[in-house]
């Protein structure tokens, strides 16, 4: 049945999505400490996360996601972002005429490593073949980096303004590729509650939509989301229903044509079938 008449964050509470505040984002004002850091990763990655391919400035998702208290941790992978561009947009300079995130204060930020996110090396469930013909591989401007960022609630926030706190970790890194080291190797823990495919604002990355490098990393693995939010329902993975759709296009509060959800339960999903490591690594 497609819900329709009602705004998307209604929907995500109505589908009841919401979970209480998780504790380890109590974590967030001792992240120098290694130990401490290694234990916020461990539970932020087994936590519901939404990942955003391309994700550039859009904080959209944010806003969403964090207002319903249907996720509280976030993964965006991006290649033309510098890490000044995302310092920017989770904090803004003293003056500035408006925070990207009215309601929220950064509280935490901490660089990252590959060997942080993928401790065991990662196999690509692209073939040699997909890899070099991927469309991810185009010259870049920014360098590689990873920063996780949590927030909290500031004084100003409206009481019933959304969650207390979340967790955002950006990555300069190929989309793709970022999707198969961190969710579908075999050492994996975390998995994807929600997938944004915004591939009409993002032009650039046409391998996301529906037979393209990112379903065929999904299926392969058997690593695929709960749900799918798009803005263009033209192109949506297989094996998932619309549930949502606005009344006008695109919905003017969240600005997304439709939500879907998964018909199928994931499979165990095929074996690695890279026979050596992918010309360039997930990290570039």
């Amino acid at each position: 049945m497609i819900i329709l008449g009602i705004s998307l964050l209604e929907v995500l509470r109505e589908k009841k999505c919401y979970r209480e505040e998780p504790n380890w984002l109590q974590l967030a004002d001792r992240l120098d400490k290694q130990s401490v850091k290694r234990t916020f990763l461990d539970r932020f990655f087994r936590s519901r996360l939404v990942y955003y391919p391309g994700a550039g400035d859009d904080v959209q998702p944010l806003q969403l996601f964090s207002r319903s208290r249907a996720a509280f941790g976030f993964v965006y992978a991006d290649h033309d972002l510098t890490r000044n561009d995302v310092q920017t947009l989770i904090a803004p300079a003293s003056g500035s005429r408006l925070s990207c995130l009215p309601g929220y204060e950064l509280v935490a930020s901490v660089d990252l490593k590959p060997w942080d996110l993928v401790p065991h090396g990662w196999t690509s469930h692209l073939t040699l073949r997909e890899v070099r013909r991927s469309p991810h591989a185009l010259e870049t401007k920014a360098e590689a980096f990873a920063l996780l960022s949590v927030f909290r609630r500031s004084s100003e926030c409206e009481p019933d303004g959304g969650a207390d706190g979340f967790a955002l970790l950006y990555i300069c890194s190929d989309p793709v590729a970022t999707y198969d080291a961190l969710f579908c190797q075999p050492e994996s823990v975390a998995r994807p509650f929600c997938v944004v495919l915004d591939w009409e604002k993002r032009t650039r990355w046409d391998s996301l939509g529906k037979g393209k490098y990112l379903e065929r990393v999904a299926r392969r693995s058997g690593v695929r989301p709960n749900l799918l939010l798009v803005n263009d329902r033209s192109g949506v993975w297989e094996g998932y229903q619309e549930v949502w759709r606005p009344d006008l296009l695109p919905d003017l509060s969240s600005g997304y044509a439709a939500l879907f959800e998964a018909v199928e339960e994931p499979g165990r999903g095929r074996r690695l079938i890279s026979r050596s490591r992918p010309e360039k690594p997930w990290w570039i």
